[in-house]
């Protein structure tokens, strides 16, 4: 494995947000408004995470989802109907 390959690793691991998070850190000292990174939960899954909120538009909500959590790691996800 390569050294860019463990970072990359390291920054999509599903059980540790740690180095993502100083990732997302180092990109906002430098003024970047976000990234674009595949999806550690879905396969061929894209993900977007938007440092500058004002930039997010157009904005449409399809589905709500309540999250409860029962003392387990996962929590119980159910579609709400509106």
């Amino acid at each position: 494995m390569t050294c860019a390959e463990r970072q990359r690793s390291s920054l999509l691991d599903p059980e540790s947000y740690a180095e993502s998070q100083l990732l997302a850190e180092r990109l906002m000292t430098v003024g970047s408004l976000g990234v674009v990174y595949p999806s550690v939960r879905h396969a061929k899954g894209t993900c977007f995470a938007c440092f500058c909120p004002a930039l997010v538009t157009n904005v449409r909500k399809q589905f709500t989802f309540s999250f409860r959590w029962d003392g387990k790691p996962e929590p119980i996800i159910e579609k709400i109907r509106i």
